[in-house]
């Protein structure tokens, strides 16, 4: 899991969109500027989702993680994309779940962040 952390989780993810949502397309590795956004999503009504996958904590920290925000904006600029999401896999054994806001708006970008829990010292 950790040595390859962000493509263990776009699998689950894909795996886990296809079941319950056979009517999505979704597209891995798309070319958007100078980048490549790990899943864009094209839903039933026309509407485009991009999703970018972080790691945070076991060897990667809570700035790396905040980084796809600005990811997340250069992939809309370049793509068609309306709803853009940031997909963390919280590692922490501390602070776990925190400093990492649900919404976050920057200009006119409204990104959804959600904290995935992968805390490895379960209780």
């Amino acid at each position: 899991w950790v040595s390859s952390p962000e493509n263990y989780g776009k699998n689950l993810l894909i795996q886990g969109l296809s079941a319950k949502h056979p009517e999505i397309n979704i597209y891995q590795e798309k070319v958007a500027g100078a980048g490549i956004i790990d899943l864009y999503l094209t839903l039933p009504g026309g509407l485009k989702a991009i999703i970018e996958l972080k790691m945070c904590g076991c060897g990667y920290s809570s700035t790396y993680a905040i980084s796809g925000q600005e990811q997340i904006i250069h992939y809309q600029e370049n793509s068609d994309a309306h709803v853009l999401f940031l997909i963390v896999f919280d590692g922490r054994t501390r602070e776990n779940g925190s400093s990492i806001e649900n919404i976050t708006n920057i200009d006119s970008y409204t990104i959804y962040n959600i904290l995935v829990d992968i805390n490895p010292k379960v209780k």
